[in-house]
């Protein structure tokens, strides 16, 4: 590793030191003004009001997976209930006709 390549590397780390730091101290800014601005029983409902709406989502898409899935299994018994009918129709007429 020759002197030279030490200072091209060390310049590539500079440059990335140098766009790290602002990003660094604008994350902790807004971090702070964010928990500044509401109080701790704000935050408290706001988080209570979050997963209560995520609750309802959960809810919502495991009740429309349970009616596809029930109305899959009528279809099928009306399926079923059909062949059977089909199955067992009499001749034209009825029981004794050959």
């Amino acid at each position: 590793m020759s002197l030279r390549s030490l200072f091209e590397n060390a310049h590539g780390v500079q440059l990335k030191a140098e766009t790290l730091a602002p990003a660094a101290s604008y994350s902790a800014n807004g971090f702070g003004f964010a928990f500044g601005v509401l109080t701790f029983n704000q935050w408290m409902m706001a988080g209570t009001l979050a997963l209560g709406i995520a609750t309802f989502g959960v809810n919502y898409y495991f009740a429309r997976k349970r009616d596809a899935r029930a109305r899959r299994a009528e279809q099928r018994e009306d399926e079923y209930h059909r062949a059977r009918l089909a199955s067992l129709q009499l001749p034209e007429g009825g029981p004794n006709a050959q």
